[in-house]
């Protein structure tokens, strides 16, 4: 009888594991290379040992072994062992998004965490790379599967019962000491499940739980650190009843040496070894639990059993640590004690919740991370990031594992609930049952002080809190408990329960499986090496398109009721400038286009302009024959530019359609959308430039007037139509919804959203600019206008694409002194880093960055010049900017945008306090006070006596003749303004000399200081000296009034003045003698 239940047991764990490798493989293949956390990091730190042998010896090397390098080496260590075998040069050849000389794999969108273009090179059978990536995933499942071994054993060994071993048994069993029935006395937790039974539902529990089945196959160290631990778990859970007094803790400081050289969240497990030292003795029970063998040996004491293990540990992690030390020890910055201690704790700096803690323990002697702005969440955000991460790994929003995430939290909870209810139970129980408790419970919570830590350090505190760091130190001591707690509330219906729950599980473990594949975009069209064509044939004519790409080969297959038409290309050496259309067309006999075909080639999602020499491009297309008669076809083929046909019309292949296509349509519809030769039953969801081809269903309704009707209620035509069919390509400017032939019809197709902008925000300062045709400048938002040396000026820039570009352009900005001195700026892209490349036609750009300015630069009154320039070998070669009246090119190769105030002002243009010759306290729009001037007479060169309005003395000047050679006859005036509050607007300051009828027979409109210093940037209490000569050799002989006044040159307007409806001042009379 306990044969066959053994037999039964094994069979139902087979069937376990076997169910877990076939979801395992499957997660496996269709996650993309590279999807899961840090893998590329763990990827390229493997293939640094397995090409070199050894781990990285420098700084540089470490740099390019990736920034896990730092980390523990186990696994790449068996990782590289496992793939070093693998010839990894030549292709297939992944496609790094970042590398710099190959910006423009970075047109084709993608998640910032994608390292590569995913292109078919990773389709089976794989070679190279592509199969080093495979065994590395294949040997982390193995690693789960030896998890899921010892949560099995773990399970028997909490729920089957403990027994005090004799001292024979905990002297010699090994990892089977488990042994038969005889080996056990009681059940520590007195449940009436079946050992069995909860030990195969805690494993399948564990097997099936979806974040397990992905983690768990992935390129790194998490799968490793688990099988580790659990181990770990298991040795203590021995050790605690009985079992391995002579070497037990030894091999506890093994096993914790083992995690720590994976993963240094395991660093606390030493603290299960001091739980476990300082608990009662192995092999008895107190408060006068009865044994059922003979008393063990007295124990070792608790310090000699913590010397073991520590050893142990010690000799475990050693030779990682010496390596730190000799090869990347920081004496010579830190001294001996902080330089010793910064490559253990601080690696390369790549983390920054380490760098703070290092700067913490150095008293400020290391600098602190720079500053960063935390993403601040809620903490239901943090809460509910944790139970999705803990379960599952979401993909997309809604999620389709929303429910279940939400089914399993709160079966967590009402497990808690009976783990609660079962507590007061246990702290009557006997000692055994509360040591196994206790110390799953703390097995449970060592990964929370490190998760704390990093969630102060992060910059998104949401990585911090992800509920797969518990789960990949303590996953079996978790579901343990939940399974105990579980089966405290159903004691009668565990079985029930348990088959509920693990039909759960593989719902959601499936329910991940088509999340991944819904969400997981297609493999790229594209190998790096030729394609195994059946069936290709060359084409009758050579098609090169502008960069070298040449069509190498076709293949034409009838499918059902269309025509696939497969077009093979062999990318060229240089990079093509723009991305082509391809328009196909099945001609019959009479010259007349039945069935056609116009969209971006490969549909956008591998565009020309991606093109590189060693690619063969797989362009695919259909072609509709429902309606046609049969007879014979040609197919055509020609290639379109953004200014019209670059390859024109040619031949490609003829067809023959034997038989005619007959399909029948829903009636209610007069026109059918066609997706890869077949007709769609619901509205599909199109991306940024897809083409929708439709036909007719009657196969002769005219297309002429055929527009889809968006969720913006504009009406948009088809790029190209014909009898019966007609062909939409959706723009990027389409918006996101619905789209429909009538404003109330049917949904006829659907657009995803993009992350382009089409809608120009407000601008504070609108400015045109067209840069070449290329980009134009809509306008700028200066928020101030003031900046200290060595600080950065914010600036927005609001740019729009006027066509799809072919260049990497590059902006400069110069912070300019009124010599033409530049004191800061620097060449940039937009935003940094979004290229010209992947800009739109009208797109908009916001564009926000700081210009920063040289910590030298001299206080004064600087101009910013920005403008756009493509790099030519080592010169840059600036854009022109258009005369928007004649549409040509200008000399001008830049805008300026100021005045910028940098420290303070100007020298020379203001004084501390003022002693002018005539005071005056005169308020212009509460914003600017004249307290006095000076009257001059430069030929003279002194100052005038007399002339103020309140003095009746005049003082008199004499004409100049111009016929003499001699110097001109100026008044000179200096005018002393003080700022009240911090202008906003560039006032022209105007002095006019006015005749006794009123009339202005001189004049000067300057802006204060001789714009020098415009009132924008005046601060409060500044004091200005404004000096203005005014030329009187053409002024008769008479008296006249010096006005003064400030306006608005932008509008004309004056600021206000008591007393005076007009604005202005009257400074002084003087008179103008005869010569």
């Amino acid at each position: 009888m306990w044969q066959s239940v053994k037999r039964s047991n094994v069979q139902r764990l087979t069937l376990i594991i076997f169910i877990y490798l076939v979801l395992a493989a499957v997660y496996s293949i269709v996650t993309p290379i590279g999807r899961g956390a840090d893998e590329w990091a763990h990827y390229w730190y493997a293939q640094f040992i397995a090409q070199q042998g050894r781990l990285p010896l420098t700084p540089a090397e470490r740099e390019a072994a990736g920034y896990k390098s730092d980390w523990p080496p186990l696994y790449h260590l068996g990782a590289a062992a496992a793939t070093a075998w693998i010839e990894t040069a030549g292709p297939p050849t992944f496609k790094y998004r970042a590398e710099p000389e190959h910006i423009r794999r970075q047109i084709i969108p993608a998640p910032r965490s994608e390292a590569i273009l995913h292109t078919e090179d990773e389709l089976f059978p794989w070679r190279q790379e592509i199969l080093v990536w495979h065994v590395g995933r294949f040997l982390s499942i193995a690693f789960s599967l030896g998890t899921l071994w010892v949560t099995y054993r773990l399970a028997l060994e909490v729920f089957a019962g403990s027994k005090v071993a004799s001292s024979k048994v905990a002297s010699s069993r090994g990892a089977g000491g488990q042994g038969g029935r005889g080996d056990l006395a009681f059940s520590p937790l007195r449940l009436r499940t079946p050992a069995p039974l909860l030990a195969l539902s805690t494993t399948a529990f564990l097997a099936f739980i979806p974040r397990f089945l992905f983690t768990g196959m992935l390129f790194n160290y998490d799968s490793l650190t688990l099988l580790i631990a659990s181990l770990f778990l298991w040795l203590s859970l021995r050790i605690a009843k009985g079992y391995y007094s002579r070497w037990g803790f030894w091999g506890l400081g093994a096993l914790a040496g083992l995690a720590l050289l994976t993963k240094y969240l395991t660093a606390l497990l030493p603290l299960e070894i001091i739980f476990l030292a300082f608990m009662s003795r192995g092999g008895q029970e107190s408060r006068g639990e009865k044994l059922t063998s003979p008393l063990l040996p007295c124990p070792p004491a608790p310090l000699l059993k913590l010397g073991q293990s520590l050893f142990a540990f010690l000799l475990v992690i050693s030779p990682w640590f010496i390596y730190l030390l000799v090869n990347f020890n920081e004496i010579e910055t830190y001294g001996p004690v902080l330089g010793v201690v910064a490559p253990l704790l601080r690696g390369d700096g790549s983390d920054r919740t380490v760098e703070q803690l290092f700067a913490w323990v150095s008293g400020g002697q290391a600098p602190p991370p720079a500053h960063i702005d935390q993403q601040h969440y809620s903490f239901w955000q943090l809460l509910t990031q944790f139970f999705a991460t803990f379960w599952t790994n979401p993909i997309g929003q809604p999620s389709l594992l929303d429910g279940f995430t939400i089914a399993m939290t709160l079966i967590a909870l009402v497990s808690v609930l009976g783990l609660v209810i079962g507590w007061r139970s246990t702290l009557a129980a006997p000692t055994s049952r509360r040591r196994l408790l206790s110390l799953l419970l703390l097995h449970c919570s060592l990964p929370v002080p490190l998760m704390l830590l990093r969630l102060f350090g992060a910059r998104d505190a949401l990585e911090a809190v992800q509920g797969r760091h518990i789960l990949f130190l303590a996953g079996p001591a978790v579901v343990i408990l939940l399974v105990w707690g579980l089966s405290r509330l159903t004691p009668h219906a565990s079985r029930l329960t348990f088959q509920a729950l693990i039909s759960l599980l593989l719902t959601g473990s499936i329910l991940q499986l088509l999340s991944m594949w819904q969400n997981y975009p297609a493999p790229l069209p594209v190998q790096t090496m030729p394609y195994p064509v059946v069936d290709a044939v060359t084409p009758p004519v050579s098609v090169e398109l502008p960069g070298g790409a040449a069509l190498v080969a076709t293949q034409v297959k009838q499918v059902d009721s269309a025509l696939r038409v497969t077009l093979f290309w062999q990318g060229g050496p240089a990079s093509a400038p723009e991305d082509y259309q391809m328009e196909l067309a099945l001609v019959d006999g009479q010259g007349q286009t039945r069935s056609s075909w116009l969209g971006y080639q490969t549909q956008a999602h591998y565009p020309t302009r991606v093109w590189e020499a060693g690619d063969t491009i797989r362009d695919e297309t259909w072609l509709p024959l429902v309606g046609l008669a049969r007879g014979d076809y040609d197919l055509r083929l020609r290639i379109l530019g953004q200014s019209g046909p670059v390859v024109d019309w040619q031949p490609l292949s003829s067809y023959t359609l034997t038989e005619p296509v007959n399909e029948r349509y829903n009636e209610s519809s007069a026109w059918v959308l066609w997706q890869e030769g077949q007709v769609v039953s619901s509205p599909p969801l199109f991306k940024e430039r897809e083409t929708a081809q439709f036909t007719s269903a009657d196969f002769s309704s005219s297309s002429a007037a055929l527009q889809l009707i968006g969720p913006d209620a504009v009406s948009r035509a088809a790029v190209v139509t014909g009898n019966g069919w007609a062909n939409f390509i959706i723009e990027p400017e389409w918006p996101a919804g619905e789209y429909r032939w009538q404003p109330e019809g049917e949904v006829v197709l659907r657009v995803a959203p993009g992350q382009r902008n089409f809608q120009l925000p407000l601008v504070t300062h609108p400015l045109e600019a067209n840069f070449a045709g290329q980009v134009k400048l809509l306008g700028y938002d200066l928020p101030q206008r003031r900046v200290q040396p060595g600080e950065g000026l914010p600036l927005t820039l609001y740019w729009q694409g006027l066509r799809w570009l072919g260049e990497d352009f590059v902006i400069f900005e110069r912070l300019l002194d009124n010599q033409g001195i530049a004191w800061g700026g620097y060449d940039r892209r937009a935003k940094e880093n979004y290229s010209t490349l992947f800009w739109a036609p009208g797109e908009i750009v916001t564009d926000g960055f700081a210009v920063p300015v040289d910590a030298a630069a001299p206080p004064g009154v600087y101009h910013l010049s920005l403008g756009w320039y493509r790099q030519v070998g080592e010169q840059a070669d600036s854009l022109a900017i258009i005369n928007p009246t004649t549409g040509q090119p200008t000399e001008s190769t830049a805008v300026m945008i100021g005045p910028i105030k940098v420290g303070g002002p100007p020298a020379g243009v203001t004084v501390t306090a003022a002693n002018p010759q005539y005071e005056l306290d005169i308020v212009l729009g509460d914003q600017i006070k004249l307290l006095g001037f000076d009257l001059m007479n430069q030929q003279a060169g002194a100052l005038v006596k007399g002339g103020s309005t309140s003095k009746p003395n005049l003082p008199t000047f004499q004409p100049f003749d111009f016929a003499q050679d001699k110097p001109s006859n100026l008044l000179h005036l200096k005018l002393y303004w003080q700022a009240l509050a911090a202008p906003q607007t560039d006032y022209t300051v105007f002095t006019h000399v006015r005749n006794t009828a009123g009339e202005t027979v001189a004049q000067k409109d300057n802006p204060p200081a001789g714009g020098a210093y415009p009132t924008s940037l005046w601060d409060a209490g500044e004091i200005i000296k404004d000096e203005i000569g005014i030329p009187l050799e053409h002024v008769a002989p008479g008296e006249y009034e010096i006005v003064v006044g400030m306006y608005d040159f932008q509008t004309g307007l004056r600021l206000s003045v008591a007393e005076n409806l007009n604005g202005e001042i009257v400074l002084a009379k003087v008179g103008v003698e005869a010569p």
